[in-house]
């Protein structure tokens, strides 16, 4: 160990000369400039610098074995600060420390221990290399690690005597598997903590597991995807950017997990998994499958059929009458074919053989600008009559390029959606844009044409665009100026699942006749528009037992018991097809079946078909009222065991709920029925309905079978609304409920909505600066009402304010609301990282202030009309924009024509010292005043 001035000798020596020999997996290095500039310092393990004259440290290459000790004082005194592998760069520019340590992993936790029975774990800040270690009593649990966000687990010492029961898993999901030593574990996201000689066998920690797990990231938040034996992939494009590369895999007893370098299942198989847990990346799978482990493993077949062959650095075969239904052209574009006689090649430019296409008789070396818009083929036999599309035409194409490529987009492309780079961890790309004369390009942020839509002009002062939208349209500028171009005559089928898979979207007369995993099963939440119908079928090419849907609907349970939606058709809303699927499926318990129209999905029956029939000349409500009954009692019939099964479960669940007191405010009607819904977020759906002839909005579960967490989340919501009288807070009209799983919040209806959709469909003149003020001070009036009460909000978001034509701006959504206790701290996910406050990142006491914080974040939006943080590339994500808040002082921007007092004042409310932001009332008198002044 080097200590003294030997030390600080070698230290400035160091940084003057940079003659520091190079670093390996086997030494620290530390640089004094940024990004790994500057002269260096190398450290190998159990070396230290024990003083260095206050010496300035400006990023630092560790690898993952290693930690490195910084200390404020010399001689390894005063504060610590520990660095690990990550990152690896410092928020400010330099960091100025007394002395340094550098440990292997397993030995930093020597230095560390304080209770001898404590495990540690070693976290470290999520893109950064800041890092802590944190103890954890025998007895505790911790059933989802994604709580310590940002920080992360990297490794684990549990000392002589006690046992680690862990799973990759949150909630204990996957396989348990258990250690009594350190370890270095990437993996983990549920573990508890128990003595050696505890005979504790609690029945959530069986190992006894019926899915393989296939791991995207080792990041805890990102929950990796399940499949049984059964399912397969036949293209890693159905998983999107969502799943790119799959870094590890968990394999239960019973099953066998099989890959292939080939999509279709085709060419060798690369990797066969039995029982076990595999750590690497296989970004080289195209397609896999699972099996059971007593069936006889997969051998390759060698196919003498005819075949294409698609040219993309790698070499695809194709069989003919094979179709890849999801092609991704950032990843392993279809260059060029080369196509036998005999067979043709179908490319179309959307997902699921849908859209525009173009044919291909004939090889050829380069598909042009089919290259980039080719999301899905199709390989055929016989060619279809029609003509050729695949000529380019500079009249008629915007062109946006990145580096080497180039994406073609033509007048008329009517595209829903772009998951190009919906990824959790992307950065932005910028798109240089070109758009020749009298076309408009429309950009939106949000599927199916939703969200912020910008237009673009050959006129328009812009060179390039940021790789963050997801649906455009492309059309002549005389046509735009005449048309709704927000419009959409698409039918959506998304996911609401933790990986949001691409969704689906289907224009009148489209179908998909086989859909392949993940979307089998993961049809979440339907939009339909006006005067169209979405009917899904359990079989195959539209047979089977089959359900449909008229209206935006959220699934909260399967269509049917044993069999998930097979393939998709989307017909007039009168269609023959709807009356006949329109009643509401087998096999699902429902709370209210008087109030049919919550649910307005259907399935068809033999015993029913002459009766529905005849009922349609009657009218739906007939159809409602009669039919449904009978469908219920056949299912009854058939399935009563498993029924009263679930819901006698589901009664035990709510037997500990804490009712408080909302039975003081309980409606004396039954629950309202729901068939409009307004929104749908974590805490729960919104409807419209009809209470006493006025429009209310309800609030109630997403699912039909809530959790008891959920439904004591509402209850707790209902009892804290209960107690605010304020004019500028949405009033609580009551709560109906006749079981606990449909309990309903009815709240006053604002007609306008929220105030980011309204900021999102709203040009900026058009929303002036004295009623943005106006909006401002109703804000910050209910905040002032809510501290007065000694309460905090907690979650104050443009998403939580809601606006009327007549009633103005009011503070909604309580649900993460509570009484302030002076010191507390975040116990979880409450809020949305953009909003938040430092203090709460950082899971440190925080007070009322922490709305003061969002609310000068939410003054930005009202200058912008943006989401905050949407125009700073290096902070794309959730997780950067929390990192740069805590270590960089992030804060987001606004509009330069903002009043250069509101710009101030919403700087002081966001100052990084709670005590430093003005209260409330503080607030509201400077609004007043500015007010007054217009």
């Amino acid at each position: 160990m080097r200590r003294g001035l030997s030390t600080a000798i070698a230290w400035l020596i160091a940084l003057l000369t940079g003659l520091v020999s190079p670093s390996g997996i086997d030494s620290v290095s530390i640089f004094s400039g940024a990004n790994m500039t500057g002269t260096r310092l190398t450290l190998r393990a159990n070396e230290s610098v024990a003083d260095t004259q206050r010496g300035s440290i400006g990023s630092m290459n560790i690898p993952f074995t290693f930690v490195v000790v910084l200390y404020s004082e010399p001689y390894f005194s005063g504060s610590q600060t520990y660095a690990s592998s990550g990152f690896n760069q410092f928020p400010a520019a330099t960091m100025v420390v007394g002395s340094i340590r550098a440990v292997l992993v397993r030995d930093v936790f020597a230095l560390a221990r304080t209770n001898a029975t404590d495990l540690l774990m070693l976290q470290f800040a999520y893109k950064t290399s800041f890092a802590q270690i944190v103890p954890v009593s025998v007895g505790q649990t911790v059933a989802n690690l994604s709580t310590f966000l940002p920080w992360m687990l990297s490794a684990m010492d549990a000392p002589p005597g006690v046992v680690v029961e862990a799973s990759r898993e949150s909630h204990f999901q996957g396989v348990v598997f258990r250690w009594n030593n350190s370890i270095t574990t990437d993996h983990v996201r549920s573990f508890r903590v128990r003595m050696a000689d505890d005979d504790d066998t609690t029945a959530v920690l069986q190992t006894s597991k019926h899915h393989v797990a296939l791991f995207r990231s080792t990041v805890v938040n990102i929950e990796p995807i399940s499949m049984t034996a059964g399912q397969q992939v036949s293209s890693k494009a159905y998983l999107g950017a969502l799943f790119d590369d799959i870094s590890a895999v968990e394999v239960p007893r019973g099953y066998r997990f099989v890959a292939y370098d080939q999509p279709l299942f085709q060419g060798p198989i690369i990797a066969t998994f039995e029982e076990g847990f595999y750590d690497a990346g296989y970004s080289s799978w195209q397609s896999f499958k699972v099996l059971n482990a007593t069936l006889t493993a997969p051998q390759l077949v060698t196919t003498t059929n005819l075949s294409v062959m698609c040219k993309n650095g790698l070499t695809w075969r194709l069989p003919a009458g094979m179709t890849l239904a999801q092609m991704r052209p950032d990843n392993y574009p279809c260059e060029g074919l080369q196509i036998p006689d005999g067979l043709a090649v179908i490319t179309y430019e959307r997902p699921w053989c849908l859209g525009r296409f173009a044919v291909w008789t004939k090889s050829v070396d380069n598909l042009g600008d089919w290259t980039t818009r080719t999301r899905s083929m199709a390989v055929v036999t016989h060619v279809p009559t029609i003509a050729n599309d695949n000529a380019i035409d500079d009249r008629w194409f915007v062109r946006l390029t990145y580096v080497f490529v180039v994406r073609y987009y033509r007048v008329g492309d009517v595209i829903p959606n772009v998951m190009d780079w919906v990824d959790v961890d992307s950065y932005q790309k910028t798109y240089g844009i070109s758009i020749p004369p009298l076309v408009t390009l429309l950009l939106c942020d949000d599927f199916n044409f939703q969200g912020t839509c910008t237009a673009y002009t050959n006129a328009s002062a812009i060179t390039f665009v940021y790789a963050t939208y997801k649906s455009y349209k492309v059309m002549w500028t005389a046509e735009s100026t005449r048309t709704d171009t927000s419009s959409t005559s698409f039918v959506g089928c998304y996911s609401l699942s933790a990986f949001q898979w691409s969704p689906i979207f289907l224009q009148l007369g489209e179908t998909i006749d086989m859909l392949e995993y993940p979307w089998s099963q993961s049809i979440d939440k339907v939009t339909v528009p006006s005067g169209l119908a979405l009917v899904a079928f359990s079989g195959q090419h539209f047979t089977g037992e089959c359900g449909a849907w008229v209206s935006n609907t959220v699934l909260t349970t399967r269509l049917w018991t044993s069999s998930t939606i097979q393939s998709l058709r989307v017909v007039a809303a009168n269609d023959s097809t709807v009356v006949r699927c329109l009643m509401l499926p087998k096999g699902q318990p429902q709370a209210n079946p008087a109030q049919p129209t919550t649910h307005p999905w259907i399935e068809a029956s033999t015993k029913t078909t002459i009766t529905i029939a005849i009922a349609a000349a009657c009218g739906l409500v007939v159809i409602l009222t009669i039919v449904i009954p009978l469908g219920l009692k056949q299912r009854n019939t058939k399935g009563s065991t498993s029924l009263n099964r679930v819901m006698i479960t589901s009664v035990a669940d709510y037997a500990m709920l804490q009712w408080r007191d909302i039975d003081l405010v309980r409606l004396d009607m039954p629950p309202l029925p729901l068939t409009n819904l307004v929104a749908i977020g974590a805490s729960g759906a919104i409807y419209r309905a009809s209470f006493l002839g006025q429009h209310v909005a309800v609030k109630t579960f997403t699912s039909l079978r809530p959790t008891h967490g959920d439904v004591q989340a509402l209850i707790d919501e209902i009892a804290f609304m209960q107690s605010l009288q304020s004019s500028k807070i949405v009033t609580l009209e009551g709560a109906a409920w006749s079981q606990p799983w449909n309990l309903q919040a009815v709240l006053e209806y604002m007609d306008v909505g929220d105030l980011r959709h309204y900021l999102a469909t709203t040009c900026r003149d058009a929303f002036a600066w004295p009623s943005k003020l106006e909006c401002a001070l109703s804000i910050v009036e209910a905040l002032f009402y809510l501290h007065s009460q000694d309460k905090i909000h907690r979650d104050l978001k443009s998403r939580n304010v809601l606006l009327d034509s007549k009633k103005g701006t009011k503070l909604g959504d309580f649900g993460a609301s509570k009484e302030v206790i002076y010191g507390d701290t975040l116990t979880a996910n409450v809020g949305t990282f953009r909003w938040m406050a430092p203090e709460m990142l950082l899971f440190q006491p925080y007070t009322s202030a922490v709305d003061m914080y969002s609310f000068g974040v939410l003054l930005s939006e009202l200058s912008t009309h943006h989401v905050p943080y949407m125009d700073m590339d290096a902070f794309s994500s959730d997780e950067g924009i929390a990192r740069g808040v805590i270590h960089a002082n992030l804060r987001p921007t606004f509009h330069e024509d903002s009043p250069d007092w509101f710009v101030v004042l919403a700087g002081h409310c966001m100052s990084n010292d709670p005590s430093e932001r003005p209260t409330a009332v503080k607030v509201m008198y400077m609004l007043q005043a500015q007010i007054r002044q217009l």
